[in-house]
């Protein structure tokens, strides 16, 4: 997988194919992707950050409050079902975006140049290996509470397993206390240990 080590950014997310969507559960849960056919098996590597955007009807109207969605009750169902809730559990943080007035878009704010966001970023990729051999994306529930805790009241900005509001995000369920009861996750051999394997590479 090209995104293995990076970010895979998928767009219009429920309008994927259920099939591509339930196969993003195994690498999102193992790390890796196994592809079996008659002649065998083949195992490849595919740690990577999720990153989806996705409209919440097909019209892209729902819950805007300005205009009117013109999707049917069924088609907004049919919509948002393409979502699964094994696939959702995956998936850490969930903020809904509201629109962005015009005169925010048409701003001549000067940005954050791309060398300066680099080097923040590589900063603190370093300060995570220095600290713990390990980036926060690979850290385990115990070792992620312990080395990038919540802010004070953080946990209430959403609801983990459940549909964040329009200005709230879904906190990891990982870091809050776990993954949905209803939906156990299996474990495999990245869950011993304080990081996950291969989660987390050096920068």
């Amino acid at each position: 997988m090209h995104a293995h080590h990076g970010v895979l950014f998928l767009d219009e997310l429920a309008e994927f194919q259920p099939g591509t969507l339930q196969a993003l559960r195994q690498p999102l849960e193992q790390g890796r992707v196994v592809v079996t056919r008659a002649q065998g098996t083949v195992t490849y590597p595919a740690t990577f950050q999720l990153v989806a955007a996705s409209n919440p009807c097909p019209c892209g109207w729902l819950g805007d409050g300005r205009r009117p969605c013109r999707c049917s009750e069924n088609a907004v169902g049919r919509y948002q079902r393409a979502l699964s809730g094994p696939l959702l559990d995956r998936i850490d943080l969930q903020v809904a975006v509201p629109r962005a007035p015009l005169a925010a878009l048409a701003g001549e704010a000067v940005a954050e140049s791309t060398a300066a966001v680099r080097e923040r970023v590589l900063n603190a990729r370093q300060i995570q290996w220095t600290r713990q051999s390990c980036l926060n994306c690979g850290l385990q529930a115990g070792a992620l509470r312990a080395h990038a805790p919540l802010r004070s009241g953080a946990q209430g900005a959403g609801a983990v397993g459940g549909r964040a509001g329009p200005d709230r995000a879904r906190v990891p369920s990982r870091l809050a206390g776990g993954a949905n009861p209803g939906r156990p996750r299996r474990r495999g051999p990245a869950d011993r240990g304080p990081c996950a394997g291969g989660a987390g590479l050096p920068p």
